[in-house]
């Protein structure tokens, strides 16, 4: 009897922009850009502002931190973004920090905020917007909220210095990675819900809002590669200002070219009795070595079920389902964590399901039977109400009732078991079995043959 049926589909960004056919590639060379704000002061968002890219991490970046972007010196008025190590030491994760120095009068006080851990080998969307009114910033992943700090600590102080993409400095490292449509807004443009966001979508608009617009599509926005290493960057409004690059062409990175991470498109279960059927598909895969299938009962830890695998390298849809026979009722999860050739590896979504109550009290025959000198007793225990487990008591008797063996004596929750009962000491003849559950009992007979 099918007792319960659960269907959750997970969808997971794509990895291709509509908008346009180049990214910002910056990874394993000492790329730097900077703007000079001058006497235009466009930089200074000393009110509400909202700085959002798309950004991509790879797990193989060294360890450490590295800078994403700065204005002023280390310890010194101004701010930054870096992106720190993930709370893991496995490399598959980073986190998006921002550092704010402020002069108080006796000196420069430090504050900094921090995304939670974010994926990486996969592109992510990162929102930071201050709204002065409040005063309050709010983080945003992928239109998630995932902060919300109500305090101005987060205003960007005005400074007279650059504003500095990529540069390293003192303990950081350079950012190596993948950046596309950096937008840096005087505005708020982000408030407290969540707000939906894609690959697919159109690239950012320029407005009058805008201070900075790069879309990083084969060099539209940043000059020429031809260009002097000294050259002019146009901010929205057209104003010039002097820069420094260390930019070549083998920095843009066609998105044909991008590797592109397992893509599952859906994760779904269905239940039937205790029985539960996983079904996923990805679109895509690269590198991929398979899927580890983990579960957890409410309260307890993964624990790995099964392994099915991948197809490798991949570019039409792949189909893949496993069956898990749990075998009594209860609230569980699934998740599905992919294996890279490599070993790197990320998670899916949870998806949980529900097993009913559907079993009996059962005893079944023993087997073989008749046996020698070793046999098999199966059972089934339901669930006791008002208790999730009770104790457990098979025990096997000769033709005069007289106890020979106690095969199990401890609490079992609900659920199929199985025992080996061995006879190896005893003689030929007819035995019985009876098992005890809380005030149940059931008995049956078998042979044993020498």
């Amino acid at each position: 009897m099918r007792l319960a049926i659960l269907f959750i589909v997970v969808f997971l960004m794509n990895s291709l922009w509509a908008q346009n056919t180049y990214v910002m590639d910056v990874q394993s060379s000492n790329v730097m850009f900077y703007i000079d704000d001058n006497a235009s002061n466009d930089l200074d968002l000393t009110s509400s502002y909202t700085i959002e890219f798309w950004v991509y991490v790879d797990s193989s970046r060294p360890s450490g931190s590295d800078k994403l972007m700065q204005r002023g010196a280390d310890g010194t008025t101004g701010y930054y973004w870096e992106i720190n190590e993930g709370d893991g030491s496995d490399n598959t994760h980073y986190q998006l920090k921002l550092h704010t120095y402020k002069d108080n009068g006796s000196g420069a006080e430090n504050s900094y905020v921090a995304t939670p851990d974010i994926s990486c080998n996969e592109w992510h969307f990162v929102s930071f917007t201050y709204d002065e009114s409040v005063p309050r910033l709010l983080i945003h992943v992928d239109g998630t909220r995932v902060k919300a700090i109500g305090n101005s600590k987060f205003q960007l102080p005005a400074s007279d210095q650059p504003l500095h993409f990529f540069a390293g400095s003192n303990s950081y490292n350079p950012f190596e990675g993948r950046i596309d449509e950096l937008r840096i807004s005087n505005t708020n443009r982000h408030g407290w819900n969540d707000y939906t966001v894609s690959t697919t979508d159109p690239p950012f608009s320029d407005d009058a809002n805008t201070v900075l617009l790069y879309h990083f599509d084969d060099n539209t926005e940043l000059p020429p590669l031809s260009s002097a290493s000294n050259f002019t960057f146009t901010h929205h409004n057209g104003r010039p200002s002097d820069g420094n690059r260390a930019i070549t062409s083998s920095n843009y990175v066609s998105v044909s070219n991008l590797p592109l991470p397992v893509e599952l498109t859906s994760f779904t279960a269905s239940v039937s009795g205790s029985i539960v059927e996983l079904n996923w598909q990805t679109a895509t895969e690269i590198n991929n070595s398979g899927f580890e299938i983990e579960r957890r009962n409410v309260n307890n830890d993964w624990q790995k079920i099964g392994f099915v695998e991948g197809a490798g390298n991949s570019n039409s849809p792949r189909e893949y389902s496993f069956t898990d026979n749990v075998g009594k009722a209860g609230n569980f999860s699934y998740r599905l964590k992919q294996i890279d050739l490599d070993g790197s590896y990320k998670y899916s979504n949870e998806i949980e399901v529900t097993i009913e109550n559907s079993m009996t009290f059962e005893l079944k025959q023993n087997y073989p039977n008749p046996f020698n000198p070793t046999t098999t007793i199966s059972y089934v225990l339901p669930s006791i109400a008002g208790s999730n487990a009770a104790n457990v008591e098979p025990i096997v008797y000769d033709a005069l009732g007289r106890k020979v063996a106690t095969l199990v004596n401890k609490e079992q929750t609900p659920g199929n078991y199985s025992v080996q009962f061995n006879a190896g000491n005893l003689p030929s003849g007819l035995y019985f079995y009876r098992l005890s559950y809380g005030n149940l009992e059931l008995s049956r007979k078998m042979l044993l043959l020498k």
